[in-house]
């Protein structure tokens, strides 16, 4: 019987699962594209409070 992390396990290391990044910062400073450009592009879904909020 496993305890459910041992199942996660693969080379020593623990499957988190899910994972969030914020990303804050002043106006115009970067943070879409940054997120248009790397996080995007590895599948990450984003969540564009601006556009929803000033839509």
């Amino acid at each position: 019987m496993t305890d459910g992390k041992a199942s996660r396990r693969s080379e020593g290391r623990v499957d988190a699962g899910a994972v969030v990044w914020l990303l804050v910062g002043l106006a115009d400073s970067g943070e879409t594209t940054y997120d248009r450009r790397h996080l995007e592009t590895s599948g990450s879904v984003r969540l564009p409070v601006d556009e929803l909020v000033y839509a």
